[in-house]
C-alpha cells in the first residue's frame, strides 16, 4: 500500500511487498519466515532512516531521489541486499550496519555520496559480491569495517575519490575501480586488485601479499605498502601506470605497458621491473635482494639518485643505462644495446655476464676496487673516471676510454 509521514515498522511471517510508494521518516522491518523478503524497489519511495530490518529472503530499497541513512543493522540470510537512492545521497549512521549472510550487497546512487558502515557478506553459499555504483565520492565511517566475501565492484565517477581505508576491512575477492579519482585502500590481509581505471592516485595498505587479477590504469602516483615480509605482485602486461612508490614490500613485481618512474621505494626482497618504455625515477631506492630491470632495447633506464642502495642490479633488456649506488654495487648479467654508466661509493663487482652495445662509464671512487673479469664478458669501450685496483676482462676486443686508476 501506500505509507505517509512517521515512521513504519513492518511484522510478518513472510515476504512483503509493495503496491504504492512508501512515505515514511523511519522504516523498520522484522520477518519471521525462512525466505521472507522485503522488497520496497518497484516504487519512488521516500524513506528517511532505515533502522532494524531482518529479512531471511533478503532487502531491496529504492528511494527515488531521495536521502537514506542506514541507522540499524539490516540482516538477511544468504540473500541480496539492494539499496537505490538515485540522485541523493546513502550514508550509515553509527549503528547502521548490513551483514548478509553471504547475499550480494548493492548500493547504488548517482551524482551524491556513499558513507559506508560496517558491511559484512561473509558466510553462506552465495558469492557475497559489494558493488557500489554511482558518480561520487565513496568512504567508511570510521573504525567501521568491509569484510568481503565474494569481488568489489566500485564506480565512483573519474571526478570523485575512493577512501576505504579503515583497518578492518578485508576483501576476500578482488577490489576492482572502475571510475574513481583518488584511491585509497585498505586490508587486513592481502588484496587482489581487480581491474582498475583510476584518474588521480592509487593508494593500497595491506598487511598481506598484493596481487591482481586485472589490468590497472593510474594517471597519478601509485604508492603501495605490503609489509615487509609481503609480496607484491603486479605483472599483468596491460599495466599503465605514472609512478610506483613501494613503501614496503618482500619481493616486489612490476610491469608497465609504456614508461614507469619508481617513487622513493623500501623492498626488503627482490625487485623485477619489466617495461615497453624507459625506466626512471623520481625517488631514492633501497633494494635488499637483486633487482632485475627489463625495459626492451630501444629505451633508456636512469636510476641516478645519489640515496639509491642496491644488492644486484641485472639489466636484461636496455638501451643507455644509468645507475647510481650509494655503497657497493653488483651487477648481474645483462644485456645493453646502447651505454651503460655505473656510480658508486663502494666497489663494482658482477655475479653474470655484462654484454654491452656501447661505452661503458665506471666511477667508483678513487679508494673502491672495480672487478669486472667474468670470461663471457663482451664490452665495446671502457672507461674508468675513478677506480682502485680495476680488474677488467672481456671475450673479444677491448677498447679503453680515458680512465683514472689509483691502484
Amino acid at each position: 500500500g501506500t505509507g505517509s509521514g512517521g515512521g513504519v515498522i513492518l511484522v510478518a511471517g513472510g515476504s512483503v511487498t509493495q503496491t504504492g510508494v512508501v512515505n515514511a521518516a523511519t522504516l523498520a522491518a522484522t520477518l519471521s519466515g525462512a525466505a521472507s523478503a522485503l522488497n520496497l524497489g518497484t516504487q519512488s519511495n521516500n524513506i528517511g532512516q532505515v533502522n532494524v530490518i531482518t529479512t531471511p529472503g533478503g532487502f531491496t530499497l529504492t528511494n527515488g531521489n531521495n536521502a537514506v541513512v542506514i541507522n540499524g543493522a539490516i540482516t538477511a540470510t544468504d540473500t541480496a541486499v539492494s539499496i537505490a537512492s538515485g540522485t541523493a545521497a546513502t550514508s550509515f549512521a553509527g549503528g547502521g550496519s548490513v551483514a548478509s549472510g553471504g547475499g550480494d550487497v548493492s548500493l547504488i546512487n548517482s551524482n551524491a555520496t556513499k558513507v559506508l558502515g560496517n558491511i559484512d557478506t561473509t558466510g553462506g553459499a552465495a558469492t557475497g559480491n559489494l558493488t557500489i555504483t554511482g558518480a561520487g565520492t565513496i568512504s567508511q565511517v570510521a573504525s567501521t569495517q568491509l569484510k568481503i566475501k565474494g569481488s568489489t565492484a566500485i564506480a565512483a565517477g573519474g571526478a570523485n575519490d575512493v577512501t576505504l581505508n579503515n583497518a578492518g576491512n578485508d576483501f576476500t575477492g578482488a577490489v576492482s575501480v572502475t571510475s574513481g579519482n583518488n584511491v585509497s585502500l585498505t586490508d587486513a590481509n592481502a588484496i587482489v586488485l581487480g581491474a582498475s581505471t583510476v584518474s588521480g592516485t592509487l593508494g593500497v595498505n595491506t598487511t598481506g601479499a598484493i596481487t591482481q587479477s586485472g589490468a590497472l590504469t593510474v594517471s597519478g602516483i601509485t604508492t603501495l605498502a605490503a609489509g615487509a615480509a609481503n609480496n607484491i605482485t603486479l605483472n599483468t602486461a596491460g599495466n599503465d601506470f605514472s609512478t610506483v612508490a613501494v613503501t614496503s614490500g618482500n619481493n616486489v613485481a612490476l610491469t608497465d605497458a609504456n614508461t614507469l618512474i619508481l617513487g622513493a621505494s623500501t623492498v626488503s626482497g627482490t625487485l623485477g621491473v619489466s617495461t615497453t618504455g624507459a625506466i626512471t625515477q623520481s625517488g631514492a631506492l633501497v633494494v635488499s635482494g637483486v633487482t632485475t630491470l627489463a625495459a626492451g632495447a630501444a629505451n633508456n633506464i636512469t636510476l641516478n639518485t645519489a640515496g639509491n642502495d642496491f644488492s644486484t642490479v641485472a639489466v636484461t633488456s636496455g638501451n643507455n643505462v644509468a645507475l647510481t649506488d650509494a655503497n657497493t654495487l653488483i651487477l648481474g648479467a645483462s644485456t645493453l644495446s646502447g651505454t651503460l654508466g655505473v656510480s658508486t661509493t663502494g666497489a663494482i663487482t658482477q655475479s653474470g655476464a655484462l654484454a654491452v652495445t656501447g661505452v661503458t662509464t665506471l666511477a667508483a671512487g678513487a679508494a673502491n676496487d672495480i672487478t669486472l673479469n667474468t670470461a663471457t664478458n663482451n664490452f665495446s669501450t671502457v672507461a674508468v673516471t675513478s677506480g682502485n685496483n680495476v680488474a677488467l676482462t672481456d671475450a673479444n676486443a677491448l677498447i679503453l676510454g680515458a680512465s683514472t686508476v689509483s691502484g
